[in-house]
């Protein structure tokens, strides 16, 4: 019985190796199954626990420090020495899991930190960063929601008001913003954002409105930011930048998005990015069980996330997919195939906080539950 462990990361809580350990542990009580652990990353947390499990060739990791929203904080990047890469997580650099509940003001904050960090990698004199040519960001998870200005204040742009004075390029003032002054971006290496959404920026049911209430703004600000950032937009426009702000992606709150327009880079879903470099080699084979994993299962599921793809991809080639989620939003209609059962571990306790402290039991109770079902 072959039982293959897709797993991505429960928010708050475990990351998808963690969570493929776990259940190892618990799943290999079963007779005769042959258990295949396939930890993944949708660009958020956990991106490059995600990278160092699956790279073959030889992976070093650097720490950078720097500070974000009043706190020191330690970056670790990984780097591909043989295919002469640089791997970042943005969730590390400017993520909600660096910041204490009462720093979460995505108004007030930026993504400058990871600006900085492309340009410390950029000019770096390391024999080992000197060497590479490529940096991969994982976005998702960000605290942030600035369009990657604050990154591009690190890189060297000043934002001017109508007064030529220059201010400060976090959120609250983005209406203000009347005239860029841009630097020359040639010495950033070459950037991949791998990004966790395909959710637009801008428009009808955009990023900043779906997953900006969870970053910690109030609706109030939420339509500030958005109105903020097409102000950004009008002024780009005015100085010759041809822009469809309704094709703009939203991951991490459009860092991606506005770094690539002055940037030699690329954005690319996560979901192209591992069916390219992981899942190609799983999709021919047959499974009897498949396991995955979210922290909260609905509709954003099928929008570029991992559980929704693994769904796609895997429904009509395994007798079965459980999908082990904290939450799961029954009011939505998924027209889900038949063999996919979802598993809500907060069912298994008193309430959602309790199973975020307690997930790992959560996930040994729900192996508890499949092994009853499978092991006949």
């Amino acid at each position: 019985m072959k039982i293959l462990l897709a797993t991505n990361s429960l928010k708050h809580s475990l990351s998808s190796s963690e969570i493929a350990n776990i259940l190892e542990k618990s799943l290999s009580k079963i007779n005769k199954s042959e258990i295949i652990k396939l930890p993944l990353s949708d660009g958020g947390d956990g991106f490059l626990e995600f990278i160092n499990f699956h790279k073959k060739s030889e992976i070093v990791q650097k720490i950078f420090q720097s500070e974000f929203a009043g706190s020191n904080i330690t970056i670790p990047v990984l780097i591909d020495k043989n295919n002469k890469q640089v791997y970042i997580e943005s969730a590390e650099v400017i993520g909600l899991k660096k910041l204490p509940e009462n720093f979460k003001k995505p108004l007030s904050i930026n993504s400058y930190p990871l600006g900085n960090l492309l340009k410390e990698i950029s000019l770096s004199e390391d024999e080992l960063l000197v060497s590479t040519n490529e940096i991969i960001i994982g976005i998702g998870g960000t605290a942030t929601i600035d369009f990657g200005l604050g990154s591009l204040e690190a890189l060297g742009f000043k934002f001017l008001n109508a007064s030529n004075i220059q201010i400060k390029p976090i959120p609250e003032n983005f209406s203000q913003i009347n005239k860029i002054f841009y630097r020359d971006l040639s010495f950033v290496k070459k950037l991949y954002f791998v990004v966790d959404v395909n959710t637009k920026l801008l428009g009808e049911n955009n990023a900043i409105k779906i997953y900006g209430l969870q970053k910690g703004a109030t609706k109030y600000e939420l339509d500030l930011i958005e109105k903020g950032i097409s102000n950004i937009i009008k002024v780009l426009k005015s100085e010759g930048f041809s822009i469809n702000e309704f094709e703009l992606n939203g991951a991490g709150g459009g860092i991606a998005a506005g770094l690539n327009l002055f940037t030699d880079s690329k954005i690319i879903s996560s979901i192209d990015y591992l069916k390219s470099k992981v899942l190609k080699a799983y999709l021919n084979q047959y499974f009897d069980y498949i396991v995955t994993s979210e922290g909260k299962f609905d509709y954003q599921s099928f929008e570029g996330k991992i559980t929704g793809e693994i769904i796609k991809l895997f429904h009509n080639k395994t007798k079965k997919i459980y999908v082990l989620c904290g939450n799961y939003d029954r009011n939505l209609d998924y027209n889900l195939p038949e063999n996919v059962e979802i598993i809500e571990l907060r069912k298994f306790f008193n309430s959602i906080e309790d199973s975020i402290l307690k997930s790992e039991l959560g996930l040994q109770i729900a192996s508890d539950e499949i092994i009853k079902q499978i092991a006949v």
